[in-house]
Parts: C-alpha cells; structure tokens; sequence
C-alpha cells in the first residue's frame, strides 16, 4: 500500500489516509499519480462534458500497461514499456461514474489507485 501525502509527517500521512489519496501494489515499488478532471485520487466530484483522464506511473522494471477502468470496465490502456510513463485520455462519458487506474510493470507487478466518483 502506498500514501500520497503532502509531506512526511504524521498529520499529512492520516490527512492522506482520511481522503483517500492511496493506492494497492502487489507489494512492489510503484509510484503512482492519478486525477480525474485535476482532482486527485479519492475525490467525488461533479463534472459536465469531457473528463480528462491523467496517470503517472513509475518504477525500476519498465511499465507495460496503464488502464483506465471506468465503472468496472477496461475504459482506456497503453503501453509505453518505458521506467517512466504519462498517460492522458479524455473520457466523453455522461453520468455519473467512477474510474481508476491500474499500472501493470514488465514483471507482472501491479499497482491500482483509490477510484475517483464522478457525478455529473
């Protein structure tokens, strides 16, 4: 498991933790960014019309694949096969949704973020 925190204190680690800004590795050194129309992993929000998608991705093994899953559903993938990975897309979806991303490295470790809940 990993925490976005702010800094490396207690308080911005339980911060982190009380809103969700977390992520699940299969115990492996992913680091890991994830928004959803600029708002980071473990927000709700309201949007209206196109939402982009962004993922960052790193680690020592290459990244084989980004995914976006959208309500439960591979949305979007990529494949950059690189150490360093940026991945955006824009989802055209209406409704409301919630969408995560998932890393996959060469070495078939994985990293999956905290969703992001979409009302619009």
């Amino acid at each position: 498991m990993a925490v976005r925190a702010k800094a490396l204190t207690r308080e911005a680690i339980f911060d982190a933790l009380w809103n969700r800004q977390t992520y699940a590795t299969t115990n492996c050194r992913i680091y890991m960014d994830f928004t959803v129309c600029g708002q980071p992993m473990g927000s709700q929000i309201e949007a209206k019309g196109a939402r982009p998608l962004h993922v960052y991705a790193a680690s020592e093994q290459p990244i084989a694949a980004i995914e976006i899953v959208r309500n439960g559903e591979d949305s979007v993938r990529a494949e950059p096969n690189q150490m360093e990975a940026t991945f955006d897309a824009d989802d055209d979806a209406s409704g409301p949704a919630y969408y995560y991303a998932r890393v996959t490295r060469a070495d078939g470790q994985m990293a999956w973020s905290s969703p992001v809940w979409v009302e619009g």
